[in-house]
Formats: C-alpha cells, structure tokens, sequence
C-alpha cells in the first residue's frame, strides 16, 4: 500500500469479501473524478478466494459519469479574444480532450475557428491525422511561428517536437490552456491558464 500511493490517485486494501464492490466503485470513481489516473485496490489472498452469502455483500450503484467544470465565462471570452487577434494561432491538442470524449468539440472547434494544430501522440484519434489543418507535416516551422499557442487537454513540453522549450517560441508569443487539474496548468505557465473539463465550454 505505502509502495503503490505515490504513483497513483488513490491506494486501499480491501478488508472483506463482503465490500468488494464498494471498493471498486470508490477505485472507479477516484480514477475518472477530476484529472483521470490509476487507482490501486489491494486483494490479500484471503478476500480473492474468500466467500460470503450474497445479502451480505455491500451494494453499491455504478460510479456516475465525473461531473463537469467550466472556467469562468470572462476568462473564455478573454481567450477567445486572444485567438481572434492572432495572426498565427495554433493549437495544441492532447490526450486530455481523448480522456473528456471532447472529439464533436475540438473538431467543432477547430473547424469554426480555421485554427491550425498539432496532436500529441496520445492525443492521435481526436481529430483525423489527414484534416486539412493539420500542420503536423511543419510542426517545427509552425511552433517556431505561433504567436498565440491554445493547449487543449496538452502539457507545452517535448513531447510535440523532441528539445522544444518555450523560450524556443516566437517572442512574445502567449501561451493560453485549457486543461483539467492545478499540476499540469501551473507546470505549463501559461498565459492565459482556463482550468475546466475539456468538453465543458462551448461557444
């Protein structure tokens, strides 16, 4: 237990048989709520081969679907502003937008605005590779030109061009996130930091 809970959202042993479930949900919803991460349940051999009489088991109801954050409107706008002065916006998109199921938006998104972007590698599958504003093929030119860089669900590090830093970015150019959870929007340090569920705003 002591060995697993600094590499996971939440670590606990299962004490009966008779409260499996109600650990699993708990794990469950540890691991959906908020920035989604692993959950460890620890299953001594006598609780995996134990048995007990089936009204006796603790009944839980299935882990609801994580609620959703919006950031406050006139940060929105703010950002939205941003982007609409831009002369070479781009977006980041990452594995965050996959996580929130927010393919309809980003694509709504992008497809409204005519903003290029870049997918992480975890983040492949929430826009089609072969979309026409794709710049994947220029990744190197595009991040080095951008003057307003929107992460959507993405952390701004190595993982969208190896040894890329943001003092490597145009001068001046502002940084603005959509992303969910404190770590990950106070690491990127950016401009214009929206902390919200991905899927949650739409405008």
């Amino acid at each position: 237990m002591v060995i697993a809970s600094p590499f996971c959202k939440s670590a606990h042993a299962i004490d009966t048989v008779q409260r499996i479930l109600y650990y699993v949900e708990m794990a469950t919803r540890n691991a959906i709520y908020g920035r989604p991460g692993a959950t460890y349940l620890d299953m001594p051999d006598d609780i995996i081969t134990g048995k007990c009489d089936k009204d006796k088991v603790v009944q839980v109801e299935r882990a609801p679907d994580p609620p959703r954050t919006v950031a406050p409107q006139e940060y929105i706008e703010d950002a939205l502003n941003l982007l609409e002065k831009a002369e070479r916006p781009l977006v980041l998109v990452g594995k965050g937008m996959a996580w929130s199921r927010a393919e309809d938006e980003v694509r709504a998104f992008l497809e409204r605005t005519q903003i290029p972007f870049l997918r992480s590698p975890m983040g492949k599958g929430v826009v089609p590779d072969d979309h026409p504003l794709s710049v994947a093929a220029a990744r190197t030119l595009a991040l080095q030109q951008a003057d307003v860089v929107f992460l959507m669900g993405a952390r701004f590090n190595w993982i969208f061009h190896p040894g890329f830093r943001r003092d490597r970015l145009r001068p001046g150019a502002a940084l603005c996130q959509g992303h969910q959870g404190h770590p990950a929007r106070h690491r990127a340090r950016g401009d214009r930091p929206q902390q919200g569920d991905r899927g949650g705003a739409r405008r």
